[in-house]
């Protein structure tokens, strides 16, 4: 096959108007979406895509597809010199220089740039005679790995182990399994336990992901009695939950809690979720079960309970022990207040107590240290604790913590220099009061949030305050997802959260708040049709956006999700709509819902040709729909070309019945919750028509997990839909 890029050339001749190169843009667009395993094709289409943006004027995207030419240009198969020549030729009328095209060229350009090499190459090749330093290599760990190898040889199978302590890589990987399982066939039994690390350890040395065991096989979820879920924050309520209800078998729960990570995860997984069932065991029994677990695993250098050698758990345990002798409450203990900020070796650990006057307080412990932290860490770490709890006491021996006192101190928390018996650390806990600031400044952002939203006489400025404390602002609109918010109150929350937002980031969440409020509130309606956040929160023909989102919430529907343009699931799935998704920004979706019948009301309000190449896929997808069209003839003319597309409603106020009727049409289904169940097994609190106020968490963990944003969005998804794309979605 010819290489030439100008086989478009006659078709791009022929589109001489601008609606036919537009057109033909979509075209190719769809093409080249449906030939990208071709790299000849994809490469003519890419070039073709470039003259069309130049002479449509989009300079931009023009560079952009030449970009993405010369790249395709590295990928075999080697272009030919006509296809150079003409890509060369396109870079030169963009008024840019032609970057390196060929394959090998660039390496080899690198290589006689002398300029670019490092220092210590240059003084190599200038002087090849002269002294180097020692490399810092694997050396010590590939001996090991050999003398491994030769006690493996000779059958000295405790040798091969103590040889490969610390050692990685798939060669110490497998000599380990082989050496342990000699170990096991040697003996009179085999544990089942042993064999399962075995084959998990091969499995990683093969580079397969883990599979868990068999659901409910394992000890741990027969000790529950259920099988205990994979992921972090379910399994720690099953855990949780089986403590509560049997007190007397923490101990037990402990032991194969930490036996069954180390199985399940492998001995380098560390295990920071087990530290308060650990500590409770070890403080509210004798804790010989888990005292043995924690033995066992040492031996084995398994690195879930080097925690428990840690100073500062040794010291918070006994003060545990204390604290129940007197009559407080035990709540969770934990290693870690900020992720991935603290240096792993300075860890300030955190344990709750509930004294006799029903006040939660918290103790924070940190390393004995002789250096200070570096930078502002002290100061961020000090408004941490406070913000976890205001009644906070800090126990941080040595000059390296002083920094860290002072910072405490400052936040008008306790603290104590010395270490000192349980007794007098508990007294100290009691007496503190907790900085004096200002009502509502102590509080963590998002109660404060919540404060200000409720507050009478309202302010808008603490609503600013509020947003701007968030580390992450834009989740400031989860944390009142469930208040039942005015016109003016959301008005202002959305100009702040718009305001301490950068500009690029996309904020799903506010655009539905914002239709949704807007279709009742003359405030917020201004903001998104001219107001300071119209780019953001508005788009396409906003104002009958809203027009339309009145009219179905006047005959009682519920607005529960906006879209605007296809969703990543969509994308996914019809690979041909990702090259177009940014011309349908005009296409506007709401996911509504009234008792058993849900859909997607469509509003289209600007669809140009690259667009419309890609309504035909996302009508593929198999939902109730009614479409509202904004009043253009050839707009709707053109819909009415559509075989699989509903009807078309020209938009005017005098549609309105017509929109009604369509939406009335639904179909009624079972109600569904996040998981497929019927509704009727859902909790109240997951029903959105009836919105409650609900006092919000903290907006950070002591030890926070990995999130999901998709899983923590704080609407309940509809039937449908998934979150919308950022690029597609503003």
């Amino acid at each position: 096959m010819s290489d030439a890029l100008e086989m478009w050339s006659d078709r791009m001749g022929k589109a001489q108007s601008v609606e036919d190169q537009r057109a033909l843009l979509a075209d190719l667009a769809v093409w080249r979406a449906r030939h990208l395993s071709d790299v000849v094709a994809t490469r003519r289409a890419t070039y073709t895509i470039a003259r069309l943006h130049q002479r449509l004027g989009n300079q931009s995207q023009a560079l952009a597809e030449a970009q993405s030419l010369a790249s395709l240009f590295r990928t075999p198969p080697k272009p030919t010199d006509e296809a150079t020549a003409s890509a060369t030729a396109l870079f030169t009328s963009l008024g840019q220089a032609v970057p390196e095209m060929s394959q090998t060229g660039a390496r080899r350009g690198r290589n006689r740039d002398r300029d670019r090499e490092r220092p210590e190459r240059r003084r190599d090749r200038e002087n090849p005679k002269r002294e180097r330093p020692a490399k810092n290599n694997n050396s010590n760990q590939k001996n090991g790995v050999q003398d491994a190898k030769r006690a493996a040889q000779d059958g000295d199978f405790g040798k091969v182990l103590k040889e490969l302590e610390g050692a990685r890589g798939p060669s110490a990987a497998v000599l380990r399994a082989y050496a342990e399982l000699s170990t096991l066939l040697q003996g009179e039994t085999i544990e089942k336990g042993s064999l399962e690390s075995i084959r998990q350890e091969l499995g990683r040395a093969a580079g397969l992901r883990h599979s868990a065991p068999p659901s409910g096989d394992d000890p741990l979820s027969k000790l529950v009695g259920q099988p205990v879920p994979t992921r972090r924050p379910a399994r720690i309520r099953v855990l949780e939950q089986f403590a509560e209800a049997h007190p007397d078998r923490v101990d037990e729960l402990a032991d194969v809690a930490l036996r069954q990570h180390v199985v399940a995860s492998g001995k380098d997984a560390p295990a920071p979720w087990l530290v308060g069932f650990v500590g409770r065991a070890l403080a509210t029994s004798e804790g010989s079960r888990t005292r043995a677990a924690i033995g066992d695993l040492r031996q084995q250098s398994a690195f879930a309970v080097k925690a428990y050698d840690e100073w500062p758990f040794e010291r918070l345990l006994r003060v545990m022990k204390h604290a129940i002798a007197e009559g407080f409450k035990l709540g969770p203990l934990r290693r870690g207040v900020l992720a991935r900020e603290e240096p792993d070796d300075r860890k300030l650990w955190t344990l709750r107590l509930t004294g006799p006057d029903g006040i939660e307080r918290m103790i924070a412990v940190g390393p004995h240290a002789t250096n200070a932290y570096v930078g502002n860490l002290s100061e961020t770490l000090a408004a941490r604790l406070v913000s976890l709890s205001p009644r906070t006491l800090f126990l941080g021996t040595g000059f390296g913590n002083e920094a860290l006192r002072k910072a405490v101190e400052a936040q008008g928390l306790g603290t104590l220099e010395h270490d000192t018996d349980d007794a007098a650390i508990l007294t100290a806990t009691l007496a503190v009061e907790g900085p004096k600031r200002a009502e509502g400044a102590g509080q963590t952002p998002p109660a404060q949030l919540v404060a200000a939203l409720t507050a009478e006489p309202f302010e808008a400025d603490a609503v600013g305050e509020a947003v701007q404390r968030f580390r992450r602002p834009d989740r400031a609109l989860r944390s009142v997802v469930k208040l039942d918010l005015d016109d003016e109150r959301t008005a202002a929350l959305l100009a702040a959260v718009h305001e301490a937002v950068p500009a690029d980031q996309v904020i799903p969440e506010g655009t539905t708040l914002a239709v949704r409020t807007a279709a009742t509130g003359p405030k917020t309606l201004a903001l998104i049709e001219s107001g300071p956040a119209a780019a953001r929160f508005g788009g396409p023909n906003i104002t009958q956006v809203v027009e339309v989102t009145r009219t179905a919430l006047s005959d009682g529907w519920i607005l529960h999700r906006v879209l605007q343009g296809p969703t990543r699931r969509e994308i996914r799935n019809h690979p041909p709509v990702q090259p177009l998704a940014s011309s349908l920004d005009g296409l506007w979706r709401l996911l509504v819902r009234r008792g058993d019948q849900r859909g997607e009301l469509w509003y289209v309000a600007v669809l140009p040709p690259e667009g419309r190449g890609a309504i035909p896929m996302l009508l593929l997808e198999q939902h109730e729909r009614a479409v509202v069209l904004a009043a253009d003839e050839e707009l709707v003319n053109w819909w009415g070309t559509l075989s699989s597309a509903p009807a078309g409603i020209a938009w005017s106020p005098e549609a309105a019945d017509a929109v009604k009727s369509a939406l009335n049409g639904f179909a009624a289904e079972a109600p569904r919750t996040d998981n497929g169940a019927p509704a009727a097994e859902a909790p109240a609190s997951e029903t959105p028509e009836t919105p409650a106020p609900e006092a919000p968490a903290p907006e950070t963990p002591e030890t926070p997990a990995p999130e999901t944003p998709e899983a923590s969005a704080p609407e309940v998804p509809s039937a449908p839909e998934e979150p919308p794309t950022p690029d597609a979605n503003a």
